[in-house]
């Protein structure tokens, strides 16, 4: 089991990292967030099941014009 210390630093710096790769409309990094079965519900969009239907979702998400 990882120390205690070395997981409390990982979950609080995903935060980080998540808006880092937003904000780099890295939609590689962003899918890396979730698991293979997960389940996206953007608003305003239709569902997205899995990484690579949540990547499009950033994708589309990350667009010009939305």
């Amino acid at each position: 089991m990882a120390p205690l210390r070395q997981i409390l630093r990982e979950v609080t710096s995903l935060p980080a990292e998540q808006q880092a790769a937003l904000l780099a409309g890295d939609v590689e990094t962003m899918g890396s967030f979730y698991a293979a079965d997960a389940i996206l519900l953007p608003p305003g969009m239709a569902r997205a099941e899995g990484i690579d239907a949540i990547r499009s979702s950033f994708q589309q998400l990350l667009s010009p014009g939305n």
